[in-house]
């Protein structure tokens, strides 16, 4: 007899004195679909889970090929080639199609640095591969667009991808309607076709009759029929053997009308999910379907909220020049304005990643002021200010290390615990140094000065510098590792810890980040002024945090923009010097603050959608 690509021989799984598995034989065949059926409290659940090694059983044997596997878990059961896409999918909504089919396993080269190219080779193969023949949509698009059998599409085409032998289906087709069910009938008959198992687990006995090769049915923690699907001619038999099993007395040709079996197991006239908040398709989602294939108009559907925010600069500066062409048609203006700026978008990219993680931190004010203590507190004491600096950015990475320490392995709210941490850092700053600044003479006359804060035909070098952090950032955010994960976690936690993602690691390192972008800000403020004040940091918490969401970074986590942040922090820091040069009073800076705002997080809540 040949053997079983896995089988299972007297499984039992115990809770306590209830038995939730009592003694269940199962196999699986290469290249057949498997139709699992049972009612709610069978033990379909804990079948499934003991399958993916989430659940130990209590006893019983594992083969994978006829030979017993040991030591079942997680790692034993993707090791011999099973994947399991639970009911939730485990998707990332607001992620595209390529990043959900490589979360956790991104095709990275040297020093973590996405395959791009052969991502999108990789993830369009895969799609077409199950049948996803449709040119509405590529694998740039955003999952959260999707249908619920395309979603499907999607979970079972990130399954394939790890060239696994066997896929379980838990119940696949909840909540979709009949075009959507037909849609995920078709990725399953691809899928075995290209020499794949699948369990397909489901509720309903039609949809699981209209794909399985064979029929298993659970009931009370055990197998009652096993039967092939040559076997049965219609549903009404199948139930008919099913009500058989459950009371010997029934002919099996008859089965009893209304039975807890033909009621229960018989599909639902489902619908399908809303695909947007107002249950029709918004104005993004009609666009996006004329994308495709297009590279300008998917370049400025991606960058919306970055190009959007560009746009509220641009126009808040036409209304300065109208104002007053005289000042701002000079250089001088806009070199005061570079002079500062680099401070704040040392801060403001990180704080992006922080956002887009799904956290919020509030202490990099204080951490800037500690850390630029550090370096003067060196550099007066007659260290190079290149040794300064690297202390000072090795005490703003050890202070985020700790903030992030906090907050994730203790369980600390990240806007609680970054708060009051700023208020611990800058109140320790205050009782060692009452009050007194440090000035730093001998500064202006020194290599690194030169190299950091001096002034290059008009143009102030430290813009030069916060240009090269600001690209170096956008690269890490959307085309490494670190960035991929960043997002995974900030849209949906589960799915990134299900796909291999060390969570807790990801959030930790977000605040380094956090501690070491505002290390370098603290350095560059003290270098401008050549002194450093105990309030170092104080004035940049407001203007920081709006600079992120006016560029585009929304709250909720997942979505985020680098790009948008710097022309954020631009449009932020302009708005001072702007109102003052076109001769308006201090008083229309608030004013202008907030109109700002308003415009930036109107234009935002018009292009983006939140998908979870």
């Amino acid at each position: 007899m040949a053997e079983h690509l896995i089988e299972f021989r007297n499984i039992k799984k115990r809770y306590g004195s209830v038995d939730a598995l009592g003694g269940v034989d199962l196999y699986v065949d290469k290249a057949e679909v498997l139709g699992l059926i049972g009612d709610n409290g069978a033990g379909k659940s804990t079948l499934i889970k003991i399958l993916a090694g989430v659940v130990k059983p209590t006893s019983g044997e594992i083969s994978v090929r006829g030979s017993p596997v040991y030591g079942w878990n997680a790692a034993r059961s993707r090791e011999v080639g099973i994947e399991t896409v639970f009911q939730d999918q485990a998707l990332a909504l607001q992620q595209s199609i390529i990043d959900n089919v490589f979360m956790g396993r991104e095709l990275v080269g040297m020093f973590g640095w996405l395959k791009a190219k052969r991502q999108f080779a990789e993830a369009d193969r895969l799609m077409r591969e199950i049948g996803f023949t449709s040119k509405a949509f590529t694998p740039h698009s955003i999952v959260g667009q999707l249908s619920g059998g395309e979603r499907q599409g999607v979970a079972i085409a990130r399954a394939m991808y790890k060239q696994v032998d066997l896929i379980v289906l838990d119940e696949p087709t909840t909540a979709l309607s009949l075009t959507e069910t037909a849609k995920v009938f078709h990725y399953v008959r691809q899928v075995r076709a290209s020499g794949h198992s699948i369990i397909f687990i489901d509720h309903s006995i039609h949809h699981v009759f209209d794909i399985a090769d064979r029929f298993a049915v659970l009931d009370r923690g055990k197998i009652v029929l096993e039967t092939d699907r040559s076997e049965v001619k219609s549903v009404q038999e199948l139930i008919g053997f099913m009500e058989h099993v459950a009371h010997p007395a029934t002919d099996v040709q008859l089965p009893r009308r209304g039975s807890r079996w033909a009621s229960a197991l018989t599909d639902q006239a489902d619908k399908s999910p809303p695909r947007s908040p107002t249950g029709e398709d918004s104005e993004v989602e009609k666009g996006w379907r004329q994308f495709s294939g297009q590279w300008l108009r998917r370049f400025v559907f991606e960058h919306r909220a970055a190009l959007g925010t560009l746009a509220v600069f641009l126009v808040m500066m036409s209304i300065f020049v109208a104002a007053n062409p005289a000042v701002f048609t000079t250089w001088s203006i806009y070199s005061s304005v570079l002079t500062t700026l680099p401070v704040a978008l040392f801060v403001v990219v990180p704080l992006v990643f922080v956002v887009a993680g799904g956290e919020i931190d509030l202490s990099f004010p204080a951490v800037m002021g500690f850390a630029s203590w550090a370096f003067a507190l060196l550099v007066q004491a007659g260290f190079d200010p290149l040794i300064a600096m690297v202390a000072a950015i090795l005490t703003g990475l050890v202070l985020g290390f700790c903030i992030g320490m906090l907050v994730v392995y203790a369980g600390l709210s990240s806007l609680i615990a970054t708060l009051g941490m700023n208020f611990l850092l800058r109140g320790l700053i205050q009782i060692v140094n009452e009050g007194r600044s440090i000035a730093l003479v001998t500064l202006g006359n020194s290599l690194s000065y030169k190299l950091f804060s001096s002034v290059i035909l008009d143009v102030p070098v430290q813009i030069l510098w916060a240009v090269g952090f600001v690209i170096f950032a956008t690269l890490l955010y959307n085309r490494h590792r670190f960035g991929a994960h960043v997002k995974a976690v900030g849209d949906n936690p589960d799915s990134a810890r299900q796909m291999g993602i060390n969570v807790k690691r990801v959030r930790v390192r977000l605040f380094v980040f956090m501690g070491v972008g505002a290390a370098i800000g603290g350095t560059f403020s003290t270098m401008i002024n050549l002194t450093w004040w105990p309030t170092a940091g104080d004035g940049y918490l407001l203007p920081v945090l709006t600079s992120v969401f006016v560029g585009g970074t929304p709250a909720w986590g997942g979505v985020g923009t680098v790009m948008g942040g710097a022309i954020g922090a631009l449009t932020v820091a302009s708005i001072q010097t702007g109102v003052v040069a076109a001769g308006l009073s201090g008083f229309y800076v608030q004013f202008f603050y907030g109109l700002i705002i308003i415009l930036s997080l109107l234009g935002h809540r018009w292009n983006q959608i939140r998908y979870r």
